[in-house]
C-alpha cells in the first residue's frame, strides 16, 4: 500500500468546522466580556508599569524614557477609545446571536430587520421587538436596562465627555444585563471557569482602584508638604505669591510702564540703538561717536527716556506691571528687560560725554541715578531677569573704569563710588536668587498644568503658522476628567503625574540650594545638584529647564567682575596716595581676590588693551595708556592652544582722555560692519 504524504499532513492542517449554536456562542460573549474588562484595566494600569520600567532602563535611553512619558498622557484617551471599539464588538455580538435564536426557533430574520440591527440608534428598537418575544414577561425590565444603559454610553461619551467615568459605568452596566439576558436565552449556565474569571477581574479591579486611590491621596500629602518646603525656601507656591515675589508690596509705576510700552513698540521711531557702554564707546569711530551725541541732545532721547531722570529720583518702582497669562507664564511678555540693558547704556553713554566736556559733578550726578536704577534691575524677573541684572551690572563696572581714567573725579568722588560699591558681591547673588526663585515656580507650574491625563501642550503646537491639530477637537476628546475626585480612566495616570510633580518641585528646590550655597565645594555640590536633576528627567520639564551650570558660569564671571572693580578701585587709591601706580598687586597690602571661575590670581597690567575686528573676521588689538586688570573669562575650561586674549574678562581704565577714536572703517563696508564686543558685550547680548 502506498503512503499518500500529502493526504496525511493536510489531516493535521484542516479546521474543524465550528457548529454554531446558542450554546456555544453564549461561552464565547462570557470570555469576550471578561477579556474586554481586562482590555480596559491595562490601560488604565499601564502608567504604573511605565513609571516603574522606567527606573529599570538606563539614563542613556532619552528617548525610550521620553515616548513612555508621553505614552503616560495618551493612555486615558486609548481606553476612552477602546470603550468605543468594546461598545461595536458587543453590539456585533448580540445582532449575531439575535440571528442564530431566530434560527434555532425556525423563525429567520427578515432581511430587513437584520439590515436595521446594523444602524445606529434605530436597531434598539429592532433589539426589543425580537428580545422580548424570547424573556418571559417578568424579565423584560432587564432587557430595558440593557438598552436605556447602552444608548446613555453613546449619549454620555459624546455630551459628558469621553474621560468620563460615566460612559465606563453605562457600558459596563449594559454588557453586565446583555450577558444575563443571552443565558436565560441561551439556557445554559455559566461555567466554573467563567465565574472565576469574573472574579479575578473583580479582584484585579479592586486591588488597581485601592492602590491607585492609595497612591494618589499619599502624593498629595507629600505634594502638601513639599509646597511648604517650597515656601519656607522662599519660591512662590501660587500666582498672589508670585506677584508679591515681583513688586515686593508695591505698586509698579505708570510712566516707566508707557516708555517700556514705547521701546517695544516696533512701529515707533527710535535712536537709542545707537547707544554704548563704555567699551563698546571705546572701539567706535568718531562718526558713530557724534551720532550718539545728537541723539543724547535730541527731542528722540527726552521721548525714549521721558522723565527718567525724575523716575529714579522718585524712588518709585521701576518694575512693569506684567499681565500672567491664565495657561502657560512660558508665554508670559517681559518688554522691560529690554529697556532695562538701554537705561543703563543711556547712563553710560552720558557719563562719557559728560567726562568728555569735562563735567565731573554731572558724571557722579548721573552715577547716582544709574545706581539707583541698577537697584530696581537686580530684583531679576525669572532667570532671564537675573541675567539681565548682570549685563546692566558689566555696564556700571565699565563705567567706573571711565571714570576713573579720565582723572576728572574728587577725592569725595572716589570714596562715594567706593561706598556705592559696597557689598556688591552679594547683591549680584541675591539678584540670581531671586531670578531662580520665580524661574522655580514657572518650570513647576508649567509642568503640573501640562503633566495631565491628556495632551494639552499639543494644542499650542504650531505648524507654519498653522494650527497642527485642532484645538475644538482636542477640548471634545479630552473632558469629562474630575481632577478633584480623580476615577477611572484617569486615576493612575494622575497619581503617575503626581510623583512627576514632586520630582519637578524637589529638582528646583535642589537648585535654589546649590544656588544659596556660596562654599567653595562647588564640584561636590554641583555633582550633588546634577544626580539630583537626572532622578526621574522629565521630558517637559527638560523642555523648560534652562541651563543651570552656564547661569553659574555668568554669574561666577560678574562676581570676578566686581571683585576687578573694587581691586580698581583700590589701585586708583593708591596711585592719589604715593603718586604712582603700583608696580605689582601685592603692593596694595591686601587680600588679593582670585578669578571665581578658574581660581587664578587676576592679572594687572599697566596699559590697557583694546580688542577690535580688523573686517576680515579677526581681530586687532590697540594699547593705550592707563592699566587694566583681566581673569580668565571665556576661557575658563578651554585648553591650552584654543585659549584667546579677547575672551578674558577685562577691568579697563584708560587715562588718555577723551579715549582716541580708531579709525574710520571703510566706505564699501560701512553696510556690514560691526564692530566687536568685549566679554561683557557677549553677555549683553546673550539674554
Amino acid at each position: 500500500m502506498k503512503f499518500d504524504k500529502k493526504h496525511f499532513f493536510s489531516l493535521f492542517r484542516r479546521k474543524k468546522t465550528k457548529v454554531l449554536t446558542l450554546k456555544t456562542m453564549f461561552p464565547c460573549c462570557v470570555r469576550n466580556a471578561i477579556s474586554f474588562g481586562f482590555v480596559l484595566l491595562a490601560f488604565v494600569t499601564l502608567p504604573a508599569g511605565y513609571y516603574l520600567l522606567e527606573s529599570w532602563l538606563p539614563q542613556e535611553k532619552n528617548n525610550a524614557i521620553l515616548l513612555l512619558q508621553m505614552l503616560i498622557l495618551l493612555l486615558p484617551l486609548a481606553a476612552a477609545g477602546g470603550a468605543c471599539g468594546i461598545a461595536f464588538i458587543t453590539a456585533a455580538q448580540q445582532n449575531d446571536f439575535l440571528a442564530q435564536a431566530a434560527r434555532e426557533r425556525n423563525r429567520p430574520l427578515p432581511k430587513w430587520d437584520d439590515f436595521c440591527l446594523y444602524l445606529p440608534g434605530s436597531r434598539y428598537w429592532f433589539l426589543y421587538r425580537h428580545l422580548a418575544g424570547e424573556l418571559p414577561g417578568t424579565s423584560r425590565w432587564r432587557l430595558w436596562v440593557m438598552l436605556i444603559s447602552a444608548a446613555f454610553f453613546w449619549i454620555s461619551w459624546i455630551f459628558i465627555g469621553p474621560l468620563s467615568p460615566i460612559p465606563f459605568c453605562a457600558l459596563a452596566v449594559s454588557i453586565g444585563f446583555w450577558l444575563g439576558i443571552a443565558r436565560r436565552i441561551a439556557g445554559v449556565p455559566m461555567q466554573k471557569k467563567e465565574r472565576l474569571g469574573w472574579m479575578l477581574l473583580l479582584g484585579c479591579f479592586l486591588v488597581s482602584t485601592l492602590a491607585g486611590y492609595l497612591l494618589f491621596y499619599q502624593g498629595k500629602g507629600e505634594l502638601k508638604v513639599e509646597g511648604q518646603l517650597l515656601r519656607n525656601a522662599g519660591i512662590p507656591t501660587n500666582r498672589e505669591e508670585l506677584e508679591q515675589h515681583f513688586y515686593q508690596g508695591r505698586t509698579p509705576n505708570a510712566e516707566f510702564g508707557k516708555l517700556v510700552d514705547r521701546n517695544s513698540d516696533y512701529n515707533i521711531k527710535k535712536g537709542s540703538e545707537c547707544l554704548e557702554s563704555a567699551y563698546g564707546y571705546y572701539k567706535l569711530p568718531e562718526s558713530k561717536r557724534r551720532k550718539i551725541k545728537i541723539y543724547l541732545t535730541g527731542e528722540l532721547c527726552q521721548e525714549d527716556f521721558k522723565n527718567i531722570d525724575a523716575l529714579i529720583e522718585s524712588g518709585d518702582s521701576l518694575k512693569y506691571k506684567m499681565c500672567f497669562p491664565s495657561d502657560y507664564l512660558t508665554q508670559t511678555l517681559m518688554p522691560h528687560l529690554s529697556y532695562y540693558r538701554t537705561v543703563m547704556r543711556y547712563f553710560s553713554s552720558r557719563i562719557i560725554v559728560a567726562l568728555e566736556d569735562k563735567n565731573p559733578s554731572e558724571a557722579m550726578r548721573l552715577f547716582r541715578l544709574a545706581d539707583k536704577f541698577q537697584e530696581n534691575v537686580l530684583q531679576g524677573d525669572f532667570w532671564i531677569g537675573a541675567l539681565v541684572a548682570i549685563s546692566c551690572e558689566y555696564i556700571r563696572s565699565e563705567t567706573i573704569g571711565a571714570m576713573l581714567g579720565s582723572g576728572f573725579l574728587s577725592d569725595d568722588n572716589l570714596l562715594e563710588i567706593v561706598d556705592l560699591n559696597h557689598n556688591r558681591e552679594e547683591k549680584i547673588r541675591n539678584a540670581m536668587r531671586y531670578g531662580l526663585r520665580a524661574e522655580a515656580y514657572l518650570v513647576i507650574e508649567t509642568v503640573m498644568r501640562l503633566l495631565v491625563p491628556y495632551p494639552k501642550i499639543m494644542s499650542e503646537i504650531q505648524y507654519d503658522g498653522q494650527w497642527q491639530y485642532e484645538k475644538p477637537l482636542l477640548r471634545f476628546l479630552f473632558r469629562g476628567n474630575t481632577t478633584v475626585f480623580p476615577t477611572p480612566p484617569c486615576l493612575w495616570t494622575e497619581a503617575i503625574q503626581q510623583r512627576y510633580s514632586l520630582y519637578a518641585m524637589r529638582h528646583q528646590r535642589a537648585v535654589i540650594r546649590y544656588f544659596d550655597d556660596p562654599t567653595s565645594q562647588r564640584e561636590f555640590l554641583r555633582t550633588d545638584l546634577k544626580r539630583e536633576l537626572a532622578t526621574r528627567e522629565l521630558y517637559i520639564e527638560r523642555m523648560l529647564l534652562p541651563y543651570y551650570f552656564s547661569a553659574e558660569q555668568r554669574l561666577q564671571r560678574i562676581l570676578t567682575m566686581s571683585k576687578m572693580t573694587d581691586l580698581g578701585l583700590q589701585i586708583e587709591q593708591f596711585r592719589r596716595k604715593h603718586g604712582r601706580l603700583p608696580e605689582t598687586l601685592d603692593e596694595l597690602d591686601i587680600p588679593l581676590p582670585v578669578d571665581a571661575l578658574s581660581g587664578e590670581p587676576i592679572r594687572f597690567t599697566r596699559f590697557a588693551r583694546l580688542f577690535e575686528e580688523d573686517g576680515n573676521g579677526g581681530t586687532i588689538s590697540r594699547d593705550l595708556p592707563g592699566w587694566q586688570l583681566s581673569a580668565a573669562g571665556g576661557n575658563h575650561e578651554k585648553a591650552l592652544e584654543e585659549q584667546k586674549e579677547y575672551r578674558r574678562d577685562f577691568f579697563t581704565v584708560i587715562t588718555q582722555w577723551p579715549v582716541p577714536a580708531p579709525p574710520e572703517p571703510p566706505k564699501n563696508n560701512e553696510g556690514s560692519f560691526d564692530f566687536m564686543g568685549s566679554a561683557a558685550a557677549t553677555e549683553e547680548a546673550a539674554p
